[in-house]
């Protein structure tokens, strides 16, 4: 399997796959930890975004923007040392469905 993944201010964008045509995908760039997430009547945090793990903490990532109350972006160079640019890229791990990556190329 091999991923190209771009981890931007706007949008997660990923592809992947093993032969000449892969796949594509976009992923929003909401992320928050679980716990702050609201509840609706479901029970549930968010109806978009994949569940992960960061330092024994729940986090989602993935989400829609106005899944998250209160949501402020980082738009500024510390951005890919943040949690929630590491959330975003196990989410993109995830969606992407395979358990080893042969290779990686990170813009």
């Amino acid at each position: 399997m091999k991923v190209g993944l771009d981890i931007g201010y706007s949008a997660v964008k990923l592809c992947y796959g093993s032969g000449k045509h892969p796949a594509q995908l976009t992923l929003p760039v909401g992320t928050a930890l679980l716990s702050n997430m609201a509840t609706g009547l479901t029970g549930k945090a968010v109806s978009s975004g994949y569940e992960v793990m960061l330092q024994d903490e729940r986090w989602v990532a993935g989400v829609r923007l106005d899944e998250i109350p209160d949501y402020e972006r980082i738009m500024d160079s510390t951005y890919p040392r943040t949690p929630e640019y590491l959330a975003l890229a196990r989410a993109a791990f995830s969606a992407v469905g395979c358990t080893t990556i042969d290779s990686l190329v990170v813009a």
